[in-house]
């Protein structure tokens, strides 16, 4: 029986059909762009790291590839958009060529770290911790201890409680002061780029633009801090290779090549079931308990309402110098309003209604009830010592719950999905589909 012969074009098509349908996963595996050129280097397909068509370029020519697909051979060089982003060609063939690039992700770890060049300033002083509860109180005292010695620190609390702002007055009363104080968003951190967010980069292969090298964390805060903000938020791969690298107290340096010793000092703030996460697998068990030598735990506004009040004239304060107005009290009506309302949102959540009321306020010069954002005045509360008429099951209790928890959360952020998924701890289309399931609908 002859062999049936397949032809090379045949080949060739199947080989492209095939990359055509892979190319969405591999632009979101490699944190940027994955193209299909042809010979003179015009886009066919392009895709970004979300799996979106570029349809921005496609049809465009790059000079990059045509040159690859001249030389027919592999080519890696930096990117010409955004520094410290690279980018590979590989020709398939006489007529394809294959390309990809990390500039998504480079472009997103130039926004991901935040260095404060001068981390002395107010919001960083101890005088700016607000309240006057017992729960702030022992805080205080703990914040104070732990600046005093050099171990990690862990801050235990939910969203929205100013946890960077405690990380910046530990470190500005801690022999560190006038060091660099760095952020890193861990929920911002792709999987991928663990070893350029902390490493840095050095020099490509083909030595392209040197001067594109940038530093990695450790190095920049040499001295100082980093403060690894939700550092629970970071997928289990990328917290394994943290904790190898904190434990052996030193990393090799990309720019230099050479070996470094860590001189840094580590905060982070977690959620405060980091150890049911640790149980679920979640939680690298040996990181939490090295960066949590020192834990200080954040108590949510909800559980100290003597506090909401110096919130609240502080956060007025600071709207009467942003407006140009003035307020010049809260009625015991909205005050008490606003005193018995839950804050699941915290701070941030405060911080937001008040610009809100501010919006309404007009020339007003008392904050009364009419100027309060709509989700909290018509908050869904369970009446107290009410017999309702037809006892309702657990779950009826709890999906009635959740979908007052959604609902909140969903005006809070002024209906967008992004940020009510975020507020929640799950992604848009879990949301969208609680949504659905509870009948959520935006009326307004």
């Amino acid at each position: 029986m002859k062999e049936k012969k397949i032809s090379k074009n045949a080949t060739e098509n199947k080989i492209i059909e095939r990359l055509y349908a892979s190319l969405p996963s591999l632009a979101k595996l490699v944190g940027g762009d994955a193209t299909i050129t042809d010979a003179d280097g015009n886009v066919l397909k392009s895709y970004n790291y979300s799996g979106e068509a570029n349809y921005d370029i496609i049809g465009t020519q790059s000079i990059q590839a045509k040159y690859a697909m001249q030389e027919q051979k592999c080519t890696v060089s930096w990117s010409n958009r955004v520094p410290g982003a690279m980018a590979i060609r590989i020709p398939l063939c006489e007529n394809y060529m294959f390309g990809l690039n990390n500039e998504s992700i480079s472009e997103k770890f130039g926004k991901l770290i935040f260095q404060n060049e001068n981390s002395d300033k107010a919001n960083y002083d101890y005088t700016s911790i607000i309240g006057t509860s017992k729960q702030v109180q022992e805080m205080k005292k703990e914040i104070r201890l732990a600046a005093r010695v050099n171990s990690p620190v862990m801050l235990l609390g939910e969203q929205g409680l100013e946890q960077e702002k405690y990380a910046g007055i530990i470190h500005n009363l801690s022999k560190r002061k006038g060091k660099p104080f760095i952020t890193i968003k861990c929920s911002a951190i792709p999987p991928t780029a663990f070893e350029q967010i902390f490493f840095g980069t050095g020099p490509s292969d083909d030595g392209y633009i040197s001067d594109l090298r940038h530093e990695g964390v450790f190095k920049q805060a040499e001295g100082g801090t980093i403060f690894l903000d939700d550092l629970d938020s970071l997928d289990i791969l990328t917290q394994k290779k943290l904790f190898k690298v904190l434990d052996s107290g030193s990393y090799k340096d990309a720019k230099s090549g050479l070996k470094a010793k860590i001189d840094t000092r580590i905060i982070s703030s977690c959620s405060p079931n980091a150890k049911k996460q640790i149980k679920s697998g979640k939680f690298l068990s040996k990181l939490y308990w090295y960066c949590s030598a020192e834990s200080i735990s954040i108590p949510p506004l909800r559980f100290r309402s003597e506090d909401i009040y110096p919130y609240l004239k502080y956060f007025i304060r600071l709207q009467n110098q942003k407006f140009g107005s003035y307020a010049s009290k809260i009625s015991d009506e909205a005050l008490k309003i606003l005193t018995n309302y839950k804050w699941s949102g915290n701070v941030t959540e405060m911080k937001g209604c008040i610009e809100q009321i501010y919006n309404k306020l007009g020339y007003d010069i008392i904050i009364e009830k009419k100027h309060i954002p709509s989700y909290i005045l018509f908050e869904k509360k369970i009446p107290k010592n009410t017999a309702p008429s037809a006892t309702p099951t657990l779950k009826e209790m709890l999906a009635e719950y959740e979908k007052q928890l959604v609902e909140e959360s969903l005006i809070r952020n002024n209906w967008s999905r992004t940020d009510t998924a975020a507020e929640l701890g799950i992604d848009t289309a879990t949301l969208w589909r609680k949504m659905v399931k509870l009948n959520i609908k935006n009326n307004t």
